[in-house]
């Protein structure tokens, strides 16, 4: 999964349990990126939108249906991709691929490879984080 916006990319390559839950999912993408999952977060794959409900049941955009409730291999049904969007403010998308299934062998998600570090929280995004890595480099 690459994180969308950043160059050079900000990537990494897991194994994940098709078996999972998009929270569990989620989950392992905040600690993979190093996330602190402290915003709002959602999954898109085609036309069907996988997140966290308002606990007042109110959506002023489009259906979302229940992380907690929809499994991996279930949502995915043969797509080889889709996307997570975290932080509705700073807007961080990542592009999954899926590269291949694999049979569960009844561990858990591991990450295999990887590179960069990923954006702090809060730097506005992707236009936010060029900003900061050019302040940054030149004092």
């Amino acid at each position: 999964m690459t994180l969308d916006g950043i160059t050079p990319p900000v990537w990494r390559q897991l194994v994940v349990p098709d078996n999972l839950t998009f929270v569990q999912l989620h989950r392992v993408i905040q600690a993979a990126f190093g996330w602190e999952d402290c915003h709002l977060h959602q999954f898109e794959i085609g036309d069907q939108n996988i997140g966290m409900l308002d606990p007042d049941g109110f959506d002023p955009t489009e259906a979302v249906e229940d992380e907690r409730a929809v499994r991996l291999a279930d949502a995915l049904d043969g797509r080889r991709t889709f996307r997570y969007w975290y932080d509705f403010g700073d807007d961080w998308w990542h592009d999954i691929v899926v590269e291949e299934r694999v049979p569960d062998d009844g561990t858990s998600a591991r990450l295999l490879a990887g590179a960069r570090a990923c954006p702090p929280e809060d730097c506005g995004g992707p236009f936010g984080y060029v900003e900061l890595c050019e302040t940054l480099a030149d004092p």
